[in-house]
């Protein structure tokens, strides 16, 4: 697939947020999962090893975790975000042949992670 933005490689891989809602009624925002779970399987893979192995990556997660109240649901949250932020890391460092940049990692998970990047 030829992906123009890196949106669709998160929900490609299932890791894209969505609701459920009907009427009045308003649900906990979850994963869709809808994508392809191998892919969704080896980036949540991957960022549980950055988190664990990576120095600054785990000092990042543990300052966010912190600002979140450090509770076991916000922990499995971040994480997710974390895999998301990988993913668009990811699609920029391909299509734009950049190289890694940890500074990523300190931009809100909400900001496009492409406007970040000098190609």
């Amino acid at each position: 697939n030829d992906f123009s933005h890196d949106r669709q490689l998160v929900k490609l891989a299932g890791l894209d947020i969505e609701t459920m809602s009907s009427g009045n009624f308003k649900g906990k925002e979850k994963i869709s999962k809808k994508g392809n779970s191998l892919l969704r399987f080896a980036i949540c893979n991957a960022t549980n090893v950055a988190v664990g192995k990576n120095k600054v990556i785990r000092q990042i997660f543990q300052n966010k975790l912190k600002e979140r109240g450090n509770l076991k649901e916000a922990k499995a949250k971040l994480k997710i975000k974390f895999a998301e932020k990988f993913l668009r890391a990811a699609f920029v460092i391909l299509k734009n042949n950049v190289p890694f940049d940890i500074n990523l990692f300190n931009v809100p998970v909400d900001d496009p992670v492409l406007s970040t990047v000098r190609a």
